[in-house]
């Protein structure tokens, strides 16, 4: 397939070295940041495209991997061809954002944390929605051929599952971040706590993660408790979060 993607961050970046790897034609990259539309149109031997400019004639597809707040903005700029089938990349925006804009639409939603600077691409879940019968089955032919789990969502699904993302790489991802800085603040080496990280991930993988909840919370352990927050007396933030969190374990494991 002749791809255009729309975007040069993270989504875009990996979106296009994937579909590249994977045999397909980024023909064209189109964004507002000229040097890094440049820059990324030579990586994948796609031109430069301008927003100005109509979409190259052999384009099949039209990814749009821009922030939520430009989708519809980028999508009024765009002079689509014919039979191209635009799409945009978000887990919490409708589809019938773009029907003003294009006859083929859709969703590709990429269910990953994604990175451009990544040297190995992860697996990445593809959810998939569109206007049309025929045009889903093109977005899925498309999203078969980089991903081996490509699910039907509606935006409903979509903005679920975003959520429960959140929860697990966002929150889960700020709450290690308050760790390494504590084990900095404590002059202790946080690489100790890999092995747990590591296995605390396998088990969530095997089934209900509260089948596997351990730690002071679970067991009513107040001293220790008082004493952990006592140890994080200079950051009364993650104070009220180590108390907010281990009361929602308490009452998650009634």
């Amino acid at each position: 397939m002749n791809i255009t993607l729309i975007g040069t961050g993270n989504v875009a970046t990996v979106l296009g070295r994937k579909l590249n790897d994977c045999g397909h034609t980024i023909v064209q990259v189109l964004s507002r940041n000229e040097s890094a539309a440049k820059e990324m149109a030579q990586s994948l031997g796609a031109v430069e495209g301008d927003l100005k400019q109509p979409i190259l004639a052999q384009t099949d597809f039209i990814i749009m991997a821009v922030p939520d707040q430009s989708i519809e903005i980028l999508a009024s700029q765009l002079i689509m061809n014919d039979h191209a089938i635009l799409l945009h990349t978000a887990g919490s925006i409708s589809i019938q954002i773009l029907e003003k804009y294009a006859s083929r639409f859709g969703v590709f939603y990429p269910l990953q944390t994604l990175r451009k600077e990544a040297i190995i691409i992860p697996e990445i879940p593809i959810l998939i929605e569109a206007n049309k019968p025929e045009v889903l089955k093109e977005i899925k032919d498309l999203a078969v051929s980089i991903s081996e789990k490509v699910i039907e969502a509606d935006a409903i699904d979509r903005q679920q599952i975003h959520v429960a993302a959140v929860w697990v790489n966002n929150f889960t991802n700020h709450i290690n971040s308050i760790a390494f800085q504590f084990c900095q603040e404590k002059g202790l080496d946080f690489a100790l706590l890999h092995p747990l990280v590591m296995e605390t991930s396998r088990k969530i993988m095997i089934g209900n993660p509260a089948f596997h909840q351990t730690g002071p919370a679970k067991r009513g352990d107040e001293s220790t408790m008082k004493q952990q927050i006592a140890s994080m007396n200079h950051h009364p933030d993650w104070q009220e979060l180590y108390q907010m969190l281990s009361d929602s374990i308490q009452k998650h494991q009634r």
